[in-house]
């Protein structure tokens, strides 16, 4: 199908694929950059949140080690995370929080998720030196993802189409600078084999009469 085309449009459509091969290998990387960026944001979150709880339970569990009323769910403020735990040096879990319409399940103690749409932490409890619990974290990212590509993805369209736009107008000039001198010269060629051919034609006529 491309070699039925005209000259003229098989170079606009390499302009344009040529921009928008690049804009596309410029877009995913801007992209991935943007979502390495948000989960580094979230994870500095959910470390902040989680050294808060650490010293809050901390406290608590030095007092009574055995204890299953702790603070885990005052975390509903916390929009990051997404379920917590806390585990005894046993690992026995004294108390969890799960978000609201969340079906997570609580991991045994410093296993981590593969996952790339979530960071999890786990972090020893301490009564000065002495380790009295760990406390677990966990928190979701595609939603701060979708929140924070939004604008960067509206813009990358609207980039892509003054790309195709400017790639057009491109391959217009691109199709003169090329096609003006091949016409010319075709011009000039017609007109040579015209005057070359002139006395002959004349010659013949002279002959047949």
């Amino acid at each position: 199908m491309f070699d039925k085309l005209s000259f003229q449009w098989r170079i606009t459509l390499l302009v344009i694929s040529v921009t928008l091969v690049s804009l596309i290998a410029a877009s995913v990387g801007f992209l991935t950059m943007e979502v390495v960026r948000i989960r580094g944001d979230v994870a500095e979150r959910l470390e902040k949140t989680q050294q808060i709880y650490v010293e809050r339970i901390s406290r608590i569990l030095v007092r009574n080690p055995a204890t299953t009323d702790l603070p885990l769910e005052d975390l509903v403020q916390e929009p990051t995370v997404l379920a917590a735990a806390v585990y005894s040096m046993e690992n026995r879990i004294l108390d969890r929080y799960i978000r609201a319409e969340e079906a997570e399940f609580i991991p045994p103690p410093f296993k981590l998720s593969l996952s790339p749409n979530y960071v999890t932490r786990f972090s020893y409890l301490f009564d000065g030196e002495e380790r009295v619990g760990i406390i677990y974290m966990k928190a979701e990212i595609k939603g701060w993802a979708e929140e924070g590509l939004i604008e960067p993805l509206r813009g990358v369209g609207m980039i892509a189409l003054l790309s195709i736009l400017v790639g057009m107008i491109a391959s217009r000039i691109l199709q003169r600078s090329i096609t003006r001198p091949i016409s010319e010269l075709a011009r000039t060629s017609k007109r040579i084999a015209v005057i070359r051919c002139a006395p002959r034609d004349r010659g013949t006529e002279r002959s047949v009469r």
